[in-house]
């Protein structure tokens, strides 16, 4: 017999108040873990995590979440840098409804129980992979640059453009592969390997480590995030993506929005914007920088204004 868990709260809503704390860690994450009693304590916790809200599988088989202590280890264990990334972890009561494998979504890991315990080589190879992930987010995805250096030096940008590549030959997938390989602690590298056997491993890419070490340690500008969410989403094909402006913060209406592709090519700038108590707001009107009308599909956006950031996704359906 199986029985869904849900969870229906917007996910432009504010975040769930957690009595979960504040990891500061040696190599300059800020981690923050829910934890699978926590989460199931407090369903609101997941409605209000990065692209929820999600729904979670509940049945009479025993899940075997990831040990908290396990997961912390991992991350702590990341070495030869230092950074400035806040990081949630939200360790899974039960598998998603969509999907069976862990996932990051902006700062967000979500890591998936097992049918029986997670050895903790285990819980260190996918949390660090994870946290490659993260680490994309925070440090690259804003620069481009950054990504044309590190993939002319990986020799993949080839596979940059193409949409028909098996998932470990996806650069964002090797590129977190080679965070985990490279700065990973002891059980996370355990295998010695990557995912993409094929790929020579990123020890043996002369300056691969320096580069990426730089890019994790040197940041352009410290980003104070927030939330935003647009709506209609899916949209057909304006869209309003609104931000949310702490009280206390004044702005003076100057909104930056930068919409990507999910290759991460720019598609459209647009600055100005609204304002109102606690938000602004800016139109997409679903068209490119040269006035064309953008095809279907998942665009990413960043979004800044008084010296705030926030991220996150819409899908454009015509």
């Amino acid at each position: 017999m199986r029985v869904w868990l849900a969870v229906f709260v917007l996910s432009c809503g504010s975040l769930a108040a957690s009595a979960s704390d504040d990891h500061m860690l040696s190599n300059g994450l800020r981690v923050r873990i829910y934890g699978a009693q926590e989460i199931l304590a407090d369903n609101s916790l997941l409605a209000a995590a990065q692209g929820g809200p999600y729904l979670l599988q509940e049945s009479a088989e025993t899940w075997y979440p990831f040990a908290e202590s396990e997961v912390l280890a991992a991350l702590a264990d990341m070495r030869g840098f230092r950074t400035q990334v806040e990081v949630d972890v939200y360790i899974l009561p039960a598998p998603p409804v969509a999907g069976s494998r862990a996932w990051s979504q902006s700062n967000a890991i979500f890591l998936v129980p097992g049918f029986g315990p997670v050895a903790p080589q285990t819980v260190a190879y996918i949390t660090t992979h994870e946290m490659g992930h993260v680490l994309t987010w925070a440090c690259m995805d804003d620069y481009p640059t950054r990504w044309n250096r590190y993939l002319a030096l990986r020799d993949i940008e080839a596979y940059w453009f193409r949409t028909d590549l098996p998932h470990a030959w996806l650069p964002r997938e090797i590129l977190a592969e080679d965070l985990r390989f490279l700065f990973g602690g002891s059980l996370a590298t355990a295998s010695g390997s990557i995912e993409n056997h094929e790929l020579v491993t990123p020890d043996r890419v002369d300056g691969l480590r320096e580069l990426l070490g730089g890019f994790l340690e040197s940041r352009p500008e410290v980003v104070t995030m927030t939330r935003a969410c647009a709506y209609p989403n899916p949209c057909n094909p304006h869209t309003t993506i609104r931000m949310s402006i702490p009280v206390g913060v004044s702005t003076d209406g100057t909104t930056d929005l930068k919409i990507y592709d999910l290759r991460g090519r720019l598609v459209r700038r647009l600055v100005g914007g609204s304002s109102s108590p606690g938000a602004v707001e800016v139109v997409w009107n679903g068209k490119d920088g040269w006035g064309g009308a953008a095809a279907s599909g998942r665009y990413l956006y960043v979004m800044r204004s008084a010296g705030l950031t926030a991220r996150g996704s819409v899908t454009l359906v015509r």
